[in-house]
């Protein structure tokens, strides 16, 4: 069955069956799903979780071994898999067996960017999604965004005027976890309920004295040196590192699409508008693509994935080292480490 995020809540309620999907580009939205099904699946006594990465080459035997071996403590368990790409024919039929016949002492948390239609309608995803509980995330998008700001804001307490969310979405250009922080930030900020616009931008003022933002247009003005003093900064003021990641997972994306855009003799300006770029920021595209070449990108995806498993805890590398490559090899400097 798919459902929204929001009928989450209610669905964890209904038996769920023993196999969630979790799919989407929004990692707030995407990660706060997967810490309710986790939470649900803890409060059944699914003690006992394993996480894993599945890349094309990923052994599916690995989750039929772990599917039929007890737990040394006897412990139910919760098996998380990030799928990175479409699973090969032995995974479809590994993930179908699953579905068909689910283990009485395992969950199944399939997590994924999004998912496209043409794979959400093959006879083994529907297969699938039949016996499982899919969460299908979609972006915020620019109209949706000051309700969405409006009612994490109520959530905590704060009644905002219509000017506080303005001033928040225009700070934060569609980035939810940056909204989420600005927020949680507001609460040890101010003690009031009512929150004007005056309240906004002195918890902007009082923020880091860098944002991903400068970080993103220091890397398209391919000026290495700037992008490296901007990250340092980060890091050392302890800021998140998933908001950078999402930065520049974002801007990997709409490169990627404005240079096939380019390649098929599009107008990029209507990808530009499609991606709710700001209009003030089309010069800096143009002159980026001008002076890059669409050969770094794969590299560029890679090293996000990395990063984005170290911040997970599953690679070793340090995520802000990672992030530094990137952030590299999205300015241009074509000499990083694969």
């Amino acid at each position: 069955m798919r459902i929204r995020p929001d009928q989450l809540t209610q669905s964890l309620k209904k038996n769920p069956p023993g196999i969630f999907v979790v799919s989407g580009d929004e990692p707030l939205l995407l990660q706060e799903a997967c810490d309710e099904i986790r939470k649900y699946c803890k409060s059944q006594e699914f003690l006992e979780r394993l996480a894993f990465h599945a890349p094309k080459n990923f052994d599916w035997g690995q989750l039929d071994e772990h599917t039929q071996s007890f737990s040394l403590f006897g412990e139910k368990k919760l098996i998380e898999l990030h799928l990175e790409s479409l699973p090969n024919d032995a995974g479809k039929k590994s993930l179908q067996a699953w579905a068909n016949q689910p283990p009485e002492d395992a969950c199944l948390l399939l997590i994924s960017g999004k998912i496209e239609s043409s794979t959400l309608n093959t006879k083994w995803f529907k297969a699938i999604e039949s016996h499982c509980l899919h969460v299908q995330i979609w972006p915020i998008n620019h109209d949706q965004l000051p309700q969405w700001v409006t009612q994490r804001m109520q959530r905590v307490g704060f009644h905002p005027t219509a000017a506080a969310v303005k001033a928040l979405c225009d700070h934060v250009e569609g980035n939810l976890l940056a909204a989420q922080q600005e927020i949680e930030k507001l609460r040890l900020l101010n003690t009031q309920e009512q929150v004007d616009v005056d309240d906004i931008l002195k918890g902007i003022a009082s923020s880091n004295k860098y944002t991903v933002f400068n970080l993103v247009d220091a890397c398209l003005e391919r000026d290495a040196k700037h992008a490296v003093k901007i990250l340092q900064t980060l890091q050392a003021e302890s800021f998140e590192p998933s908001i950078v990641l999402w930065s520049l997972s974002r801007e990997t994306r709409v490169l990627a699409k404005l240079f096939r855009a380019r390649q098929a003799g599009r107008n990029i300006e209507q990808v530009l508008q499609q991606e709710r770029v700001f209009k003030n920021k089309w010069p800096l595209y143009k002159k980026y693509m001008g002076k890059a070449s669409p050969a770094y990108l794969p590299k560029l995806h890679h090293h996000c994935q990395l990063a984005d498993k170290a911040i997970k805890g599953l690679e070793s590398q340090s995520p802000w080292s990672l992030l530094m490559e990137a952030s590299l090899l999205l300015a241009g400097v074509a000499s990083v480490k694969a």
